[in-house]
């Protein structure tokens, strides 16, 4: 699968990229489609800590335990979920942006 550039970076991403926000919440499912788009070349996958509040970054980072140096993964924080509010509100605040990332790093 052809490669890009990705910015000025020295990375290099496929030009097909896995978003992984709809693998749902079978982790054996998800484990088989993220398996199967690195098996059809794809080296790039993004998830958000919102996607089923957390278990998607879960399944994404064990499908690519292992597997890390062949990857590129991206992820998204700032979202928040709170009873009171009826739902996702967007927090940009630095403490929220810093506790959101450090948990996506446990996640994945």
């Amino acid at each position: 699968m052809k490669k890009r550039q990705l910015g000025n970076s020295d990375l290099f991403v496929t030009e097909m990229g896995l978003g992984c926000m709809s693998l749902g919440t079978s982790e054996t499912e998800a484990m088989r489609i993220i398996d199967e788009a690195i098996d059809l070349g794809i080296n790039f996958f993004d998830t958000a800590d919102l996607y089923d509040y957390g278990l998607n970054e879960e399944f994404v980072g064990k499908a690519l335990k292992g597997k890390r140096d062949q990857i590129v993964l991206s992820t998204k924080v700032g979202n928040r979920w709170t009873e009171e509010k009826n739902g996702w509100s967007w927090d940009p605040s630095k403490a929220y942006i810093k506790t959101e990332v450090k948990e996506s790093l446990r996640r994945l």
